[in-house]
């Protein structure tokens, strides 16, 4: 693990892209909304994007 270039998401590109055009940033409403959705089903979730 240690000799791995991207040990942690937050460090991963992609995951800084996705945020940066989806969601604003890390822990925001709709970050919140979309991805900690608990018990929501999935087709419920794709309705809000």
């Amino acid at each position: 693990d240690r000799r791995l270039p991207l040990r942690s998401a937050h460090d991963n590109p992609a995951i800084k892209k996705v945020y940066a055009s989806m969601f604003g940033k890390p822990g925001s409403a709709r970050a919140r909304r979309l991805l900690h959705r608990g018990q929501r089903g999935y087709a419920e979730m794709m309705k809000t994007l």
